[in-house]
This record gives C-alpha cells, structure tokens and sequence, in this order.
C-alpha cells in the first residue's frame, strides 16, 4: 500500500464533493491518497491571518497517517503562521469527529443545515499551542 499527499484542484474537488459545498476560488488542499485514489482530505478557505478554516472529508474505512496530520499542521501552523484552525466536518463524518479530540481539537459549535445534503457541520476550533507536539514538523 502507498500513501501520498496530493493537492490542487482535484484535491478541493474532491473534497467538495464528499461533503457537498463550492468551496471559494483560491481554497488550497492536501489530500491523502492510497495506491492512487483520493481517500481523505483537508480544504483549506478564509485565511485571516490568525485562523484558517479547514473542511475535512473523509472514506468510512480511513485511518489518518500520522505523515498527513504532520502535514496538516504544518501548512496552517508553520506556513501560514496560524494561531487557530477553525475545522468543519459533517455530523455523519465519525473518523474525523474521533480523531478530533486528539489533535488538540474542542468542539465550538454547530452549523445548522450546513451541507446539500442537509447534514450539519461541527464546528472544531484547535489552537496551536494545543496541537500535538510529535504533529509538528
């Protein structure tokens, strides 16, 4: 099995579609990918300088690689030079909302009616003194 990070456009579509939103022209993306096909995702939108909003998307069966996460955190933290990453993920998205707690992530809040499909989104907010050490690159 390979694993590789992927971005670009057909990154953010893929997320976009999994989720069911437009994402703004100019969203960013990492995307991890198993022996070739796209399998999880992070959209990055609506950088403020201190926050970047991250929709997350994920297959059923994933299990996130720690390289992805390190990755994750080292766009918004080190790159971007983030204080917070405001993270969005559907209700129905049980890999991300278990993994969540364990990069630091709190629960904020949720927006209601949020996807096409009707699905809501919770709302996670991780500080970057709260994001794992051994995540950090």
């Amino acid at each position: 099995m390979t694993w590789t990070i992927e971005t670009g456009e057909p990154a953010v579509q893929w997320v976009a579609g999994r989720l069911g939103v437009a994402f703004p022209q100019g969203a960013t993306a990492l995307a991890l990918a198993r022996d070739g096909e796209l399998v999880g995702g992070a959209v990055f939108c609506g950088f403020t300088g201190r926050d970047i909003e991250v929709s997350v998307a994920a297959c059923r069966t994933l299990a996130w690689p720690r390289a992805f996460l390190v990755r994750v955190g080292t766009y918004a933290f080190g790159e971007l030079g983030c204080a917070r990453m405001t993270m969005l993920t559907s209700t129905s998205n049980r890999a991300v909302i278990r993994i969540a707690p364990r990069l630091g992530a709190v629960r904020e809040g949720r927006k209601r009616n949020y996807y096409d499909d009707g699905a809501d989104a919770l709302v996670f907010g991780i500080l970057r003194e709260d994001w794992p050490d051994g995540f950090n690159a």
